[in-house]
């Protein structure tokens, strides 16, 4: 009798230690999975950063080399490279007669996530 009772205890240590493995390793599967998804929007976020100072120092050559009304008129319009995959662009101007206010907005993940500067332009004859 006392055998039959030592295997049931085994019995139940075991499952008891699978219980307790089982629940690290989901814990473990959870985190990695968070892990990854962070990542992945750091990435994201970096490279719309990245497209966003490239729309905008284009934007700042197209202007030094169109006159002010041109720039003025095509500010909303004029996108100067292809975005990355799974990235969009949009911009938004307002002017007067000396500067220009623009709003470049890079989105990602349908729309989902979006990184967003503002620059403000000056007529560079008016330096």
């Amino acid at each position: 009798m006392i055998i039959n009772s030592e295997r049931g205890q085994n019995l139940i240590e075991v499952v008891l230690a699978m219980s307790i493995i089982s629940v690290f390793l989901v814990a473990l599967v959870n985190l990695s999975a968070s892990t990854i998804r962070r990542l992945t929007f750091a990435k994201n976020q970096m490279v719309a950063r990245s497209l966003m100072e490239k729309d905008l120092e284009s934007l700042r050559a197209y202007r030094d080399n169109t006159s002010w009304a041109d720039f003025v008129s095509n500010c909303q319009s004029q996108i100067f490279f292809a975005p990355d995959p799974g990235f969009s662009v949009s911009r938004s101007c307002a002017s007067d007669a000396e500067t220009a206010t623009v709003v470049s907005t890079i989105t990602w993940s349908n729309g989902a996530h979006s990184v967003a500067a503002t620059a403000v332009l000056s007529d560079k004859s008016q330096w």
